[in-house]
């Protein structure tokens, strides 16, 4: 993951919960390896460690179905 494009990256979190499945990273904060990405289908704000986002079995990059 390069963290130098992660802001506006797509992400497919793999367990959906209430039809959120697609987000894009809004911000990143280095100090606290922390992301600000926002659903796709509903505009809802949400924070994640990068260590979450890096981890295959919850996130996967870019959009699939």
């Amino acid at each position: 993951m390069d963290i130098k494009h992660l802001v506006n990256s797509k992400w497919t979190h793999l367990q959906v919960e209430q039809r959120r499945r697609h987000f894009r990273v809004l911000s990143f904060s280095k100090s606290k390896k922390r992301v600000e990405l926002i659903s796709i289908i509903d505009n809802s704000i949400h924070f994640h460690s990068l260590d979450d986002l890096k981890n295959p079995e919850i996130w996967e990059s870019g959009w699939s179905q």
